[in-house]
């Protein structure tokens, strides 16, 4: 597996026709795979947001394509895999839809559903492909061996590979194979690593000088070099290394050893002494580790075979959800349940192991014992030893049998620990009947959002139990039953039962979620700090808006915004217009939350052109993105609380008097406040001893970027173009040019001299948030500025002030409306014209005639019904219409226009200082 495998991309058309024919695709085959290749990508079909984090994943494989997944999932290491992977030529997501009947072994059908296929992978040949977890595999299998009549819809064959019997039945339909993946088909070793090279993979990658590669060659050609030796020889960088390894100048088996683990990365001359070096180490024997307190019978490193590889356990959690996760050498990883495993074992292992194992699996341990029975135990064999009585003949007589069996110390007082738990009956007291129905009222009565007391529900279950002749159960144990079966979910809501419970342990090795070196991941969000601003003359400004950007991977921020306006688009790209002017570089990934300001056009676009994957936190999961809250909660507490106009004790405001009101101690004005943060984030936390690191953020930086390389070759200019591509977007990214006039966009015409050639045509359309006058339109060959056609009204005015005006205006005229509705004149006019006698008597004549030839062809009205009423519709004669065409007509024509003339004709100046809407006149509805 090598790391040249990045650099293809997808077939042209004239390549898949070759591919096509090659295979004999035809008929409605080829029509269905080149339908998908032509289908624009909808990636929103079955990968809802939910409690799910979702990435947007830009492909360079398939030339800039973007795939929506869940980034924690197997489905994202499958994209990332298929990415990298050469045997697969191109691949698209959400592509095909079945509608699925599931029977049971009887014929009778179970359910209905709809299912959408993950993948369509081009190979070898065409491949319908499904990825699903080992671990919920397993739990379906367990469960429809369970069930009486089985539904036999997912099965293992015999070499423990998956199968969806529905599926492959439709696939093959359609003349498709279909192929179901799990966990263990992920190289989760190769992709990481591919995760780290991918920079030197780039373009934009210099070539190693020939110098350069000659002493690279001559370092590993007698022997293996360690990575950090090799730092330190002639002065050979990260860079220059990460290169070499990437281009293959030195050899690192990708699939095997991971790259990141700098102390023990060694650089080879070829794959041949590499394997010969592997030989080396594997030949010695390695030293049994310890048994540790709490780990079972399946010892660490035991190599079992299964589905023709040998899979090497790395991990057995022994809680009430127990696993073993096994590891193969090129690092595909698979979860099974530990029965599962046990039996796995049991059946390779030779008669001496299994003995072993099943002793182990039979005998107690002393991290199971409590403090009170280690100390009886150690007391008998204390006495035994000592030849003191303070115990029973017939105590000590069975303590020398039990010392007498054992063959160490441990054994004997395990043998002579008391078996206290293990006394007493374990039948159930209680009937079945009468556990059920008090789990059936807890189910239904206690978890439910009005949160009834148990007291309440052990009422009506008392009462049930009387109505049913059964013997309840008491009051205290009905409690325990209630700790049992309660559920904080149904009972108050998923934030709360998201707050009180654990974090999940996922047995798995995962991708590094907060990246594997500096300006990788990084977290965006935005907070309103406590602190009261005050203008340039003292006025009260009230709170600003900051946005940051904080490095996962280094605990430090990297790009700050702060406004009085909303979290906006505007507000996001910012941040990263401000990351390129701090850093000359953007992140790979940024995580962001659910907000609309990082779902807009414009973010979205300026992330798919630079290349960046969006991670969406789950909503209400504050946990997603806890390096950036973890900063806002520092900053707020080391830095804001300790400025003038301080807000923090108004979470009490009923408790804050007109003296301590925090607006009367405001001094802060926005640049010194705005000179002020980025001085404390930018030059005092990043020399503070971190906790975690146990050394300041920077030095941390400084150490890691000798290791990972400072990949300047993919740094970005600010530039104009970087300027223009952080713009906002309007609602419609796209504008006509209409002739004469230009491009209308937020109520006004903007014009350019390029238009009159571009008549009719759609252009991209950017925003100028600091200059309402002016927007950026793209006409083909350059971003040109079109500027408003009233300059003067907008000279000067931002785009906030100018939506903002017109928010305004239209608030007035929406009350004015309203004032008007309520006058008796548009109540009389009103009435008037629902008056059928005011129609248009030509129009009614034509109409007439045309009823009555398609009533004679019966083409007229559809129901039998309806038709007396068309016969009957001659009662209103042309001489009864002419009544309404008389003097009063006019008049109120003349009304009406008179009314809404001055309207159209009036001009609202939005950025005069607009007086209250309190003052205005009855009569004439103006100010």
């Amino acid at each position: 597996m090598s790391s040249s495998t990045v650099g293809m991309k997808m077939l042209s058309n004239y390549e898949f026709e070759k591919y096509a024919a090659k295979l004999g695709l035809s008929g409605h085959k080829l029509t269905l795979i080149e339908s998908i290749r032509d289908r624009v990508p909808d990636n929103a079909i079955d990968v809802r947001q939910r409690d799910n984090s979702i990435v947007y994943m830009t492909s360079k494989k398939m030339r800039g394509r973007q795939f929506r997944t869940r980034s924690r999932s197997l489905h994202a290491s499958a994209m990332k895999w298929h990415e990298s992977n050469s045997k697969v030529l191109e691949y698209y997501t959400n592509v095909h839809t079945f509608d699925l009947v599931n029977c049971d072994e009887n014929g009778r059908v179970r359910n209905r559903q709809s299912h959408t296929i993950q993948a369509l992978v081009l190979e070898g040949e065409p491949i319908f492909e499904d990825w699903r977890e080992e671990s919920d595999l397993v739990e379906r299998e367990k469960r429809d061996a369970e069930r009486s009549i089985k539904m036999t819809r997912y099965y293992r064959d015999g070499s423990g590979r998956w199968h969806d019997r529905l599926l492959e039945e439709k696939c093959a339909e359609l003349g498709l194979t279909y192929r179901l993946c799990t966990s263990r088909d992920i190289p989760r070793i190769f992709l990481e690593n591919m995760r780290m090279l991918d920079d030197f993979l780039d373009e934009r990658n210099p070539l190693l000088s020939s110098d350069t590669e000659a002493r690279l060659r001559e370092m590993v050609a007698r022997e293996p070099v360690r990575y950090t030796e090799a730092l330190d020889r002639d002065g050979l960088g990260a860079d220059a290394l990460l290169s070499a390894i990437a281009s293959g100048v030195v050899y690192v088996d990708l699939s095997r050893v991971a790259v990141r683990d700098f102390e023990n990365l060694m650089l080879f001359r070829d794959e041949g002494m590499s394997s010969a070096y592997r030989c080396m180490v594997e030949s010695q024997l390695p030293q049994e580790p310890l048994p540790l307190p709490g780990l079972g019978s399946l010892k660490l490193g035991m190599i079992v075979r299964f589905d023709d590889q040998e899979w090497e356990i790395i991990h057995e959690r022994l809680d009430d959800q127990p696993e073993v996760l096994f590891r193969t050498r090129e690092g595909h990883q698979l979860v099974k349940p530990r029965n599962e495993a046990l039996q796995l074992v049991l059946a390779q292992a030779d008669q001496q192991a299994r003995r072993e194992i099943l002793d182990w699996e039979k005998r107690r341990s002393l991290a199971n014992l409590s403090s009170t029975a280690l100390k009886r135990a150690a007391a008998k064999y204390a006495a035994i030893r000592d030849g003191t009585w303070t115990f029973s003949k017939a105590t000590l007589s069975r303590a020398r049998c039990e010392i007498k069996k054992a063959n160490s110390i441990t054994e004997a007082i395990l043998a002579l620990a008391p078996r206290d738990a293990d006394k007493g009956s374990r039948a159930p007291r209680l009937p079945p009947a009468v556990e059920a129905l008090a789990k059936d009222w807890i189910t239904k009565e206690y978890n439910t959002p009005n949160a009834p007391s148990a007291q309440q529900v052990f009422n009506k279950y008392i009462i049930e139990c009387a109505e049913q002749g059964l013997c309840p159960m008491s009051y205290v144990t009905f409690l325990c039953r209630v700790k049992e079966h309660r559920s904080i979910h149904d009972r108050h809501g998923k934030r709360v039962a998201y707050s009180d419970s654990d974090i999940p342990l996922v047995l798995d090795i995962r991708e590094p979620v907060h990246g594997l070196f500096p300006h990788e991941v990084i977290y965006i969000d935005h907070t309103q700090p406590n602190l009261m601003t005050a203008g340039p003359h003292g006025e009260d400004w009230e709170k600003v808006w900051i946005s940051v950007a904080v490095d996962a991977h280094v605990p430090t921020p990297r790009a700050l915004y702060v406004s009085y306006d909303a979290p906006s688009a505007w507000s996001a790209l910012m941040v990263l217009r401000d990351y390129v002017r701090r850093w000359r570089r953007l992140p790979r990934v940024v995580v962001v939350d659910g907000g609309k300001e990082f779902r807009t056009h414009a973010f979205q676009l300026f992330c798919k052109i630079f290349g960046i994957d969006i991670r969406y936190r789950g909503p209400g999961r504050p946990r997603g993105g806890a390096p950036v809250e973890r900063m806002f909660g520092v900053t707020e507490q080391e830095f804001f609380t300790g400025l003038e106009g301080s807000s923090i004790q108004l979470k009490e405001a009923r408790m804050t008097t007109k003296s301590t009101s925090p607006n009367q101690y405001r001094k802060w004005t926005f640049p010194a406040l705005c000179r002020a943060l980025d001085h404390y984030l930018f030059q005092v936390r990043p020399l503070d001893v971190h906790p975690r690191l146990g050394i300041p953020p920077r030095e941390f930086e400084d150490a890691r970027l000798q290791q990972t390389g400072r990949r300047d070759h993919i740094s970005i200019e600010f530039d104009e173009n970087l300027l223009i591509l952080t713009c906002p977007t309007p609602p419609r990214p796209q504008h006509c040019v209409y002739p004469h006039r230009g491009i209308w966009e937020n109520g006004r015409y903007y014009w350019h001299s390029s238009f009159s050639k571009l008549t009719r045509k759609n252009l991209d359309v950017r925003i100028e948030p600091w200059l309402a006058q002016i927007i950026y339109v793209y006409t083909g060959s350059r971003w040109d500025v079109a500027t408003a056609r009233d300059v003067e009204p907008l000279r000067g005015r931002t785009r906030y002030e100018l939506n903002q005006a017109i928010r305004e205006k239209e608030r007035f005229a929406r009350l004015q409306a309203t004032r008007e509705r309520r006058k008796p004149e548009r109540a009389k006019r009103l009435v008037e014209s629902r008056e059928p006698l005011n129609f248009d008597e030509t129009i009614a004549a034509k109409q007439r005639v045309m009823s009555d030839y398609y009533h004679s062809l019966g083409l007229s009205v559809a129901k039998h019904e309806a038709k007396p009423l068309l016969e009957d519709r001659g009662s209103l004669t042309l001489q009864s219409r002419h009544r309404s065409l008389d003097a009063p007509q006019e008049i109120l024509i003349s009304e009406s226009e008179a009314d809404v003339r001055p309207a159209q004709q009036s001009s609202f100046e939005p950025f005069e200082n607009v007086r209250h809407i309190g003052d205005i006149d009855e009569e004439t509805g103006m100010l």
